[in-house]
């Protein structure tokens, strides 16, 4: 029987996701308890390949090619067609602990009002560490948090947590929950589609967070190593995230709040000095408030010239065709 669904979107990155799939093979748990769903969201590398090879060392394995761009169509689409009742999401650049699969198992087994689980997610660098990367590292209670990597790590064994601390790459969630938030919101977009990046999981975590019979859990057990390639070690690397997550937000204000209340507030966040409130005073954080608040710029811009932007932004949810961007361009 089937308990469990790992779905990992990919494209176009065969050689981290060989390593992904391997480390799910040495899992503690029994494979009969077990799917792996590989979206290949357009990939013209040897992905299909790698799966060909690995697929046969996996008792249920499926390999989905998808030529409809965005992370959202590959997680969307794992929820309809994965057979088990815990949805396991996960990077394709993740190296999961054995014990990862086991442990998210036996929390949802024993606990019933756990609906997320998330582990640490621990930074694996592969090249030379730049001096600002520890500057961006934040220290909160009980924790330490590298958002530019999707990195955090917990002290203590396990606890409740903020559903807002289960990232992406590390992402687990009892289906029935997921159907009912009516699935992800627009993420991950190729470069000319960015007017339609949204907020991810981060909308379904908000979900979880506003439902106050729902809980979520860290397990130290359920952890995976976030892998920071030699590419990504740069300012550049810097500017681009920040400039994303600057169109996320613009997407969460402009879908909750009136049009001019998300100018009006962002023109006052202009306004502030850098290095100010969480940003930091620092070189780094300095950059990518800059290029955070480029991003927010651009979509209020886009949402303003473009009406299909506009209806993207507004539709009540992204699961099936109402997900697809060809429909908006």
């Amino acid at each position: 029987m089937i308990d469990i669904s790992v779905i990992i979107p990919t494209r176009n990155r065969a050689i981290l996701l060989e390593d992904a799939l391997k480390s799910i093979l040495n899992q503690t748990i029994d494979q009969e308890h077990i799917e792996v769903i590989v979206i290949d969201n357009g990939s013209t590398d040897n992905t299909r390949t790698v799966c060909d090879m690995l697929c046969k060392k996996f008792l249920n394995f499926q390999y989905i090619y998808e030529s409809e761009p965005g992370l959202h169509i590959g997680r969307n689409r794992g929820i309809d067609i994965s057979k088990g009742d815990i949805l396991v999401y996960a990077d394709d650049d993740i190296i999961a602990f054995p014990t990862w699969l086991s442990s998210i198992y036996n929390v949802f087994s024993e606990k019933g009002e756990v609906v997320l689980v998330g582990g640490n997610n621990i930074p694996k660098i592969e090249g030379e560490e730049p001096e600002w990367l520890q500057e961006l590292w934040e220290k909160k209670e009980g924790l330490k948090v590298l958002s530019l990597y999707s990195c955090l790590v917990f002290e203590g064994e396990s606890r409740y947590i903020n559903p807002c601390y289960v990232y992406g790459c590390n992402f687990a969630i009892r289906k029935k929950i997921l159907q009912k938030a009516r699935g992800f919101h627009p993420d991950g977009m190729p470069e000319k589609y960015l007017c339609f990046r949204g907020d991810g999981e981060d909308y379904v975590s908000n979900y979880v967070a506003q439902n106050t019979e729902c809980k979520a859990y860290f397990c130290k057990g359920a952890s995976v190593y976030h892998r920071i390639t030699k590419e990504r070690l740069s300012k550049e690397y810097v500017e681009k995230v920040g400039f994303r997550q600057g169109i996320s937000s613009a997407y969460v204000q402009l879908r909750n709040d009136m049009f001019v209340i998300t100018v009006i507030r962002h023109i006052y966040n202009l306004l502030k000095p850098y290095g100010y409130g969480r940003w930091g005073d620092l070189e780094i954080h300095k950059t990518k408030r800059k290029f955070y608040d480029k991003g927010f710029s651009f979509l209020i811009m886009c949402y303003i010239s473009n009406r299909n932007v506009k209806k993207w932004i507004h539709l009540e949810d992204y699961m099936g065709i109402n997900g697809n961007i060809s429909r908006y361009i």
